[in-house]
């Protein structure tokens, strides 16, 4: 529903579309970096995704992104010359443990927020 923008090309950089789950995976367990840099996301499940598939992660800096995800990816601000600069400056990552992450979006507990709020 948004315009496209055009990208400039760059042997590194790979965009893709409609890719099966399997092809998904593989991309996520291949890939150094995933960048989200969308300035409107509802929730953000491709962040999600790729941080749990261990790949460094750099987001566009915007509240949803910064609530779920501020303790496991770096940001930057949504302008091209942020974006070049935060990718130029990007120090070397090493993953924080990750089970906090997959205790805050277990199906359990989400399920178990939903329930709550329905018995409310």
């Amino acid at each position: 529903i948004f315009n496209s923008p055009e990208l400039p090309s760059h042997p590194r950089l790979k965009r893709y579309a409609n890719l099966t789950d399997d092809a998904l995976i593989e991309l996520y367990a291949k890939s150094e970096l995933f960048i989200s840099y969308s300035a409107y996301e509802g929730f953000g499940l491709p962040v999600a995704e790729a941080i749990h598939f261990g790949c460094k992660v750099l987001c566009a800096d915007i509240p949803v992104y910064r609530e779920l995800f501020s303790e496991y990816v770096y940001f930057c601000a949504t302008q091209e010359q942020s974006l070049k600069q935060a990718l130029a400056h990007m120090p070397q990552q090493i993953l924080p443990d990750l089970t906090s992450f997959y205790e805050k979006f277990s199906y359990a507990q989400s399920a178990s927020i939903i329930l709550e709020k329905i018995n409310e």
